[in-house]
């Protein structure tokens, strides 16, 4: 049998389905209110040519997409009331010509065109309150414009309110165009601005985290970015001023020597054989004063390692076993070195060589390892760091043999 009223409230139909109701078209009225229904599919009510009344009212719509009600060309009444509509297509209501009651309220609607329901011509009676409706100017503009045209329409005029960042709540026929623009443009503006500069905020955030990590690599391995920079380029990195010039010399480029080594005579193999062809005929070319080779034999042994120390731009102390128990024992030797490396502009660099007992250090010899550069025979880069702690090597006008050069001091 083809019924005209079907009344179906109080079901548990969450889905409808297209073309759910295919084959009833004689039927005028359908009611489904509270009827648990989610969702309703695009065409669902095709073949219900002769519908005029609909109720959807508590249901659990969430939203309806442009063409749930196609072909309802004769509906009069659509009730949609306490549902959950948040969103609403603006061809939803397009094929509604018939309609004259329609009913939106308590709902979540924030911001549909009501105004296009100007093209639906036989409208008597509208309910739009309780909804979320945003207080944003340009919307707020449109509608009131068409309350103003529709307002006799609308049967729950006076509890239309707008809302704003889900907080502050106005009436809507309280709340001209000048006071929407007072109360919501600035904070627009300044949302807008935001969103819009968020990307940058976000680009501008990432380039420093990855400036402050390569800053704090670069502060991690300075020294040995600059021993590889210097080794390959030629070029001394993180050296301030004080640094740099004490690498040209200090004011000290009138020296004759570029530095005294000093050693133990147990170790003059490394020094003649491995440390001073390196230096002396390698690149750069550095000139040199060894203790046992360049020393006069005889005289007071301290004045002239005084007076070679202070002739030379650099002491390179050669530290091992050998060295603290001999060289190192003697008294003449120790206060030489103890009276010119007290002075803060010479410059030491210590070279390890073979295993040294800590034990053994002086309180001295401690002091001058924390404030001057340590390298160990053997280690990787050796030459490099070598270089890299070793003044910059002189333009020198004339070549000097070392036959000319003499230190002596006489007795």
């Amino acid at each position: 049998m083809d019924v005209t009223e079907l009344y179906l409230d109080g079901s548990d139909i969450p889905t409808l389905s297209s073309h759910t109701f295919i084959g009833r078209k004689n039927m005028k009225i359908l009611f489904m209110n509270n009827s648990n229904v989610h969702t309703i599919d695009n065409r669902t009510f095709n073949g219900l040519r002769d519908l005029t009344v609909l109720n959807l009212n508590h249901n659990r719509l969430t939203a309806l997409h442009g063409y749930e009600f196609e072909r309802l060309i004769h509906l009069q009444e659509l009730y949609l009331a306490h549902n959950m509509i948040a969103t609403i297509s603006n061809v939803t209501f397009t094929a509604l010509k018939s309609i004259e009651i329609l009913h939106l309220d308590h709902n979540y609607i924030v911001q549909y065109q009501v105004w296009l329901l100007n093209n639906n011509p036989r409208l008597q009676e509208i309910r739009l309150a309780y909804n979320s409706w945003t207080c944003e100017c340009y919307f707020i503009g449109e509608l009131k414009e068409f309350l103003h045209l529709k307002g006799d329409y609308v049967r729950d005029i006076y509890d239309l309110e707008c809302h704003y960042n889900h907080s502050s709540n106005h009436y809507l026929l309280d709340f001209n165009t000048t006071a929407c623009n007072n109360f919501t443009a600035t904070a627009m503006h300044q949302e807008f601005d935001f969103k819009a500069i968020l990307p940058i905020l976000i680009i501008v955030a990432t380039v420093l985290v990855v400036v402050i990590c390569i800053i704090v690599i670069i502060f991690i391995y300075r020294k040995e970015m600059g021993v590889w920079f210097y080794a390959k380029y030629g070029i001394r990195l993180f050296q301030g001023g004080k640094g740099r010039a004490s690498q040209r010399g200090g004011g000290d480029e009138d020296k004759l020597f570029d530095a005294f080594v000093s050693y133990s005579k147990k170790d003059e193999a490394f020094v003649t054989q491995i440390l001073a062809p390196e230096l002396e005929c390698g690149v750069p070319t550095y000139r040199l004063c060894l203790h046992y080779r360049d020393l006069p034999v005889g005289g007071y042994m301290s004045d002239a390692i005084i007076e070679a120390m202070e002739s030379s731009r650099r002491t390179i102390l050669i530290l091992s076993e050998n060295f603290l128990k001999s060289e190192w024992c003697r008294y003449e030797f120790k206060s030489a070195h103890r009276e010119v490396l007290s002075a803060c502009q010479h410059r030491l660099l210590v070279i390890g060589l073979g295993k040294v007992d800590p034990q053994e250090l002086d309180q001295d010899i401690r002091l001058w390892m924390k404030q001057s550069p340590v390298l160990r025979w053997g280690e990787k880069l050796f030459w490099d760091r070598l270089k890299y702690a070793m003044p910059d090597v002189r333009h020198r006008k004339t070549e000097r043999n070392r036959n000319d050069v003499s230190v002596a001091v006489h007795i």
